[in-house]
């Protein structure tokens, strides 16, 4: 990985198949690299996304601050994707929390204008 600060590790155990057609987790491509301001629509437009296609039993491993997004699936009859998620958030974390508010939402309150899950077509 690379070398910065994601206190949050987000690991999933995927309880069904994901596809387009059920659904999947798509990934910014590169948006590991480090921690960023949420891109604007024009920025998000020339980004390159990775889709996540996982069997039943798979699990997955992301930092929370990778730019990620699960768009509709495309088959509408399929029943969709379940998956268990477990996050590992270092109490520290809550420590700063306030002095980070405006690169992270500890808050509450959505991060950014939506433009990643518009792209994706989840918003």
């Amino acid at each position: 990985m690379a070398d910065h600060n994601s206190p949050l590790l987000n690991v999933g155990i995927q309880l069904d198949v994901a596809t387009a057609a059920a659904g999947q987790l798509h990934l910014i491509a590169g948006s590991h690299l480090g921690t960023s301001p949420v891109p604007t629509d024009e920025q998000v437009a020339r980004l390159p996304t990775t889709a996540i296609t996982t069997e039943p039993g798979d699990v997955t491993v992301h930092c929370g601050h990778i730019l990620h997004a699960e768009p509709p699936p495309t088959d509408r009859t399929a029943s969709g994707r379940r998956a268990i998620y477990v996050t590992f958030v270092p109490p520290l974390t809550f420590d700063g929390a306030a002095a980070s508010r405006s690169r992270s939402n500890l808050d509450g309150r959505p991060r950014g204008d939506g433009a990643i899950r518009r792209m994706l077509g989840a918003g």
